[in-house]
């Protein structure tokens, strides 16, 4: 079901691109769906209609970091419209040239199979285990430090499984419904946009991540820095949006030599607890007294 497409010779992107080449590999997924990378794609029969979605990919710094629910949503939308337009058609989904593009594809086809078709994890990996590993990665540890594990597709549907068995995030189960589980798609991509806050909802109404925020001069909520190109947020912009999502606690982890925390006295003010575990290095584990402070604060 792994067919390979011989000496194609198209560099693959990312750091080592000059050093790399890949072969195409096209899987058969099941019925009349296919996902391929990019090398060879010019070689499919008038039989297949091919799509890609160029614009599906994260934003960030790492290439390979897992898709965002934002982006499941969009592909597996987009997917079940190719299915409905072209019935009776083998349609392929291609990646974007390069490997980490196309172990996202195949997580993204993976989600798919698990949110739509009730397919088990262990199950989904067994369509695409014969894909030749020099096509595929893991996914690294998302902290700045040197990657010391990577995640594989299989612990990736794992997750997503465990998410959808606690009603986390799901596929809607009634026609014209915008939830997917306890995620609101338009709600999670706002709040996510750097230009909003770069929030993101975690665990649906327990765990909210931010960007730490500093105090800026003016009554200024926000400040867009033209040396990082990073917009920064005053404490004043985010509890606006916690009074929306319910935030009734901040814990702060970042940094192992930390400054003052001056952004405690204005979360304090409008009856936000503080917790400040920071003090341990960037990446690593945090010792056992500090995730015990975090569990009591969770509580």
């Amino acid at each position: 079901s792994v067919p390979i497409f011989k000496n194609v010779q198209k560099y693959v992107g990312g750091k080592d691109a000059m050093k790399q080449k890949q072969d195409g590999v096209l899987v058969h997924v099941r019925d009349n769906l296919y996902v391929a990378n990019d090398e060879g794609s010019d070689r499919f029969s008038s039989d297949f209609h091919v799509f890609r979605m160029p614009n599906v990919w994260n934003r960030g710094s790492k290439e390979s970091w897992p898709m965002s629910a934002a982006s499941i949503v969009h592909f597996i939308t987009a997917l079940e419209n190719e299915l409905l337009a072209h019935i009776g058609q083998k349609i392929v989904y291609i990646s974007e040239q390069g490997v980490s593009e196309f172990t996202n594809a195949v997580f993204l086809m993976g989600s798919f199979l698990l949110l739509k078709l009730k397919m088990d994890a262990p199950a989904i990996w067994s369509i695409f285990s014969e894909i030749p590993p020099e096509s595929i990665e893991g996914h690294p540890d998302t902290a700045l430090t040197d990657d010391n594990f990577n995640l594989t597709l299989l612990d990736c549907w794992k997750g997503l499984a465990r998410a959808q068995s606690l009603g986390w995030f799901d596929a809607p189960n009634k026609p014209n419904s915008a939830a997917w589980g306890g995620l609101g798609p338009e709600e999670y991509e706002h709040y996510d946009n750097p230009l909003n806050g770069g929030l993101n909802i975690v665990v649906p109404g327990k765990f909210v991540i931010f960007p730490c925020p500093a105090d800026l001069p003016g009554g200024r909520t926000f400040h867009d820095d033209p040396a990082t190109r990073h917009r920064i947020f005053s404490p004043a912009y985010f509890l606006d949006i916690f009074d929306v999502l319910g935030v009734s606690d901040v814990v702060r982890l970042d940094g192992s030599s930390p400054p003052p925390y001056n952004a405690a006295a204005s979360f304090l003010a409008a009856d936000v607890a503080v917790h400040d575990l920071a003090g341990f290095d960037v990446g690593s584990a945090p010792p056992p007294e500090v995730v015990q402070r975090f569990l009591r604060a969770a509580d």
